[in-house]
């Protein structure tokens, strides 16, 4: 659930790749797509899109800084 801005910022953490965030990587699912590893990071990340759901009241009072991170 995320409520604050620390919790958008782990979020973009654990959705993105290095060095955008520290999400793992499993190079053999990465390379079955023909892609060289680089490549499948960069479209991965350019192609994740994270999208958070507001539904507390405390997400509600925080939405500017929610909507401040970057990758949200």
């Amino acid at each position: 659930m995320v409520n604050s801005k620390a919790d958008a910022e782990l979020a973009v953490q654990m959705t993105k790749y290095p060095p955008l965030g520290s999400r793992g990587v499993g190079l053999a699912r990465a390379q079955g797509y023909g892609e060289d590893f680089d490549a499948y990071v960069k479209s991965a990340n350019d192609d994740t899109l994270l999208i958070v759901q507001i539904e507390h009241k405390d997400a509600v009072a925080n939405i500017e800084e929610i909507l401040s991170v970057p990758g949200v």
